[in-house]
């Protein structure tokens, strides 16, 4: 695979992670997120793929686009495979809705450049 179809893909898979946790949390407001042991580990299982996607991208994409929290990101990964016997379930909320909105913006911005780029 050319590697700049890689990074489209893994992109991709990023933005099909973002889906998925709106899906997850749909309808849902703090509270209710607390009380839902489905939604928390459906919405930290994405947080943990979108961290590990990171982890494989090319480091001259992480370095171009110094807008993104990239350590941040694989940080938070980091913390939910392997502490995570005590989340923050207010850090996965606020990432939720905070978090993911803008890095979803971002890396479509990024793909649209590269879709452009190679056409």
């Amino acid at each position: 695979m050319k590697k700049v179809r890689m990074v489209s893909v893994l992109l991709q898979d990023i933005l099909v992670s973002c889906e998925l946790i709106y899906d997850y949390i749909n309808g849902l407001d703090y509270k209710d997120f607390l009380g839902s042991i489905k939604a928390q580990d459906c919405v930290n299982r994405r947080i943990e793929i979108i961290g590990e996607i990171v982890k494989s991208l090319p480091t001259m994409l992480r370095t171009e686009h110094p807008e993104i929290p990239w350590k941040s990101i694989s940080g938070m990964r980091d913390i939910l495979i392997h502490e995570y016997y005590h989340v923050d379930l207010a850090l996965s909320w606020n990432v939720c809705q905070v978090e993911i909105p803008k890095l979803e913006r971002l890396i479509k911005k990024i793909q649209k450049k590269i879709d452009s780029d190679n056409k």
